[in-house]
């Protein structure tokens, strides 16, 4: 994920410093509307980690419980209470899920083989 808006303005990063409100206002209107989906601009994370948008591709499955836990963390730190299922402590998290849209590759259902079980598609 970004680095918060602070660390990015020392580096001259302009674009990644706006980039960074833009998902900080989307996860605000998350908790103003009480939705658990955060909308994620495939281009945004080939341009700040390719690798990692690689082996999201190629393998996400095995990285979704891990991309939902980091959007519940980026959420909690403005909304803490947000994160909660409800007022009691002990009801444990709400369930929180990435979308990815803009993604370069689209298979027909038809095209779909075994081979690309667990792979990212649309």
């Amino acid at each position: 994920m970004l680095e918060p808006e602070t660390e990015l303005s020392h580096t001259g990063s302009q674009s990644q410093a706006r980039i960074y409100r833009d998902y900080m206002m989307q996860a605000e209107n998350m908790v103003a509307q009480d939705i658990t989906t955060m909308y994620v601009d495939w281009a945004h994370l080939t341009s700040a980690d390719s690798e990692l948008a690689e082996a999201i591709e190629l393998e996400f499955y095995r990285f979704e419980p891990y991309l939902r836990v980091a959007l519940r963390q980026f959420v909690q730190q403005e909304n803490p209470e947000y994160v909660l299922e409800s007022e009691d402590a002990q009801a444990g998290y709400r369930e929180f899920f990435v979308s990815f849209y803009n993604f370069p590759l689209v298979d027909r259902i038809r095209a779909l083989r075994t081979e690309r079980v667990g792979r990212l598609l649309s």
